[in-house]
């Protein structure tokens, strides 16, 4: 694994806050159905939760029974004792397939990292709830990964696909927490305020945001708290960051929001969005967050612009059943 920073010895006090000092697990937590399969990734930061450029990482997977920590509610039913799923050494997990409905098996992921500057170890807890069914839509949140500044405000937005057409869910409710750290989020809206002071300590910089899903999914974004206030604005990022189908007459929420040079999160209510070709509308909430709704079949792009600023997406809309 070959780190591009250096050690403490002999560097410029740049560098050495470019010093990895920490790994994470992405996703966070996840409620998931039997006999599906998660693909987890990772990532080393710097203490202020600044992604680290890096080669392939070769990391040593683990899986482990274990009861969910206090502050995350479980899934319905009886804890089955048994391990949740097998996890290979690329971060493939697949989730029991034989846990009952009306059961759930829980346990925390555990990878380690042995890296130029030392051991990296990071935990990402999940449950199998053998209630889901295979084809309840796949569930996600955006933002992820943030570096978040003192007393700054975070909309987040679902994104659920279904499992066969692979196109946008129909909206449904979605119910948010904060399942790991500082900080408060708006139940119904997916808000999230960060602590006005900062985090107190560095322990409590990292905050899991979760969605609960009506299918019984569910999943966290990842966050760090940052006791700096953001710098000027650098650049745009649009999000869900991913090609999606938007059938006919549904809709899809996106979050326009700013970086400054090192990453951290500025909130963004004044962008002019555009859908080119004329496939849907597209409305501002006044949040950073814009409503789309697809009124022709074609494929097209979203743009968020701001005087020299734009962020991008493809989008495709489809024609039901198609």
């Amino acid at each position: 694994m070959a780190i591009l920073a250096c050690a403490f010895a002999g560097c410029s006090g740049y560098e050495v806050l470019l010093t990895p000092t920490k790994m994470k697990i992405t996703p966070g937590f996840l409620i998931t159905a039997p006999g599906e399969a998660v693909d987890y990734t990772l990532t080393l930061y710097t203490l202020i939760g600044i992604p680290v450029p890096s080669g392939d990482i070769i990391a040593g997977w683990r899986i482990y029974a274990e009861p969910l920590p206090a502050g995350i509610t479980p899934p319905p039913g009886e804890r089955d004792p048994g391990v949740p799923g097998v996890v290979d050494n690329l971060g493939r997990f697949e989730a029991s397939p034989v846990v009952s409905p009306g059961t759930y098996r829980s346990g925390e992921i555990r990878a380690e990292v042995v890296g130029t500057f030392g051991v990296y170890s990071s935990v990402v807890y999940v449950a199998v709830d053998g209630s889901i069914s295979l084809d309840a839509p796949y569930a996600h949140v955006y933002p992820r990964d943030l570096i978040v500044p003192p007393g700054a405000e975070v909309p987040f937005v679902p994104l659920q696909i279904e499992t066969q057409s692979r196109r946008v869910a129909n909206s449904v409710n979605v119910s948010w927490s904060v399942l790991l750290g500082p900080g408060t989020v708006d139940q119904a809206t997916g808000v999230y305020t960060a602590p006005a002071a900062g985090p107190p300590s560095d322990a409590e910089r990292d905050v899991q945001v979760g969605a609960a899903f009506e299918s019984g999914r569910r999943v966290a974004a990842n966050l760090t708290l940052d006791t700096n206030p953001a710098g000027p604005l650098a650049g745009l990022r649009l999000v869900p960051n991913m090609r999606v189908k938007v059938g006919l007459g549904r809709r899809q929420l996106f979050l326009v929001y700013g970086v400054d040079r090192d990453g951290r999160y500025i909130q963004v209510t004044d962008t002019d969005w555009l859908v080119e070709p004329d496939i849907g509308t597209i409305t501002p909430r006044g949040d950073g967050t814009a409503e789309f709704i697809a009124q022709a079949a074609g494929q097209g792009v979203i743009s968020a612009v701001r005087t020299n600023l734009e962020a991008r997406q493809e989008i495709v809309a489809v024609i039901p059943g198609a």
